[in-house]
């Protein structure tokens, strides 16, 4: 749970510093969200009990913690290119 808060906390600061205009705080924070992700996806798969369940969170799809680490992946890739000029 403690990563669940931090990844909300780090989003939360990422918005934040969205509305300022401060693409260096908003990739920190990211990066941040992302790591907590990580430790989350790290401790389910510490919390299988016994051989019949290893690798039980390995494929999790209930939290879709693989899909939120690659959609922050691409935040952060955007936010290092810059801003678009494209009008879009």
């Amino acid at each position: 749970m403690l990563d669940c808060n931090l990844l909300v906390q780090a989003l939360d600061r990422a918005m934040t510093s969205l509305g300022q205009n401060d693409a260096v705080a908003v990739i920190e924070h990211l990066e941040e969200a992302k790591e907590a992700l990580e430790k989350a996806q790290a401790s389910l798969n510490q919390r299988t009990q016994g051989l019949n369940f290893t690798g039980w969170y390995a494929n999790e799809n209930k939290f879709g913690i693989q899909n939120l680490i690659k959609t922050l992946d691409s935040a952060i890739l955007k936010y290092r290119r810059g801003p678009d000029r494209s009008g879009r």
